[in-house]
């Protein structure tokens, strides 16, 4: 009887965890833009996280795997300046870009001749993703 009990329970905790879902995320089109500025070299990186599962999900941190020494910071634009943000949604079924004037994640302390970032981003269900980006001059326009 207890076994059948102990079943029962266990079907129900994986039906329900069924239904309600879990992320599914995926990442594309990641790029940094490099640019020297009074405190040395910052990078700034972008790119498209891809929710296609059922469940929300935050982009909570990173780090830079090629240079662990760096600072990482996850930012938004307000009126035009960067502000910290402690993490970034990524609803269900959406696309969220990491875009220049919007939503991205800045690097700190890195030397100015890099060609490439190895990053691992921590997402709070997720869990961690490796993601390589190709580092770009910024040109401002």
């Amino acid at each position: 009887m207890r076994s059948r009990i102990l079943v029962a329970a266990v079907f129900v905790l994986l039906f329900s965890a069924c239904m309600v879902g879990s992320p599914q995320i995926s990442i594309e089109g990641a790029y940094a833009l490099k640019e020297q500025g009074e405190e040395g070299y910052a990078y700034a990186l972008f790119m498209g996280i891809i929710n296609s599962g059922k469940a929300d999900d935050y982009l909570v941190g990173a780090k830079i795997l090629n240079h662990p020494e760096a600072r990482v910071e996850l930012h938004k634009t307000e009126a035009g300046k960067m502000v910290p943000v402690d993490r970034i949604k990524v609803p269900a079924g959406k696309l969220v870009r990491l875009a220049p004037g919007e939503k991205h994640i800045m690097v700190f302390g890195l030397p100015g001749n890099l060609e490439r970032l190895e990053v691992e981003l921590e997402f709070e269900k997720s869990g961690s993703m490796r993601v390589s980006a190709e580092v770009r001059e910024y040109k401002q326009e």
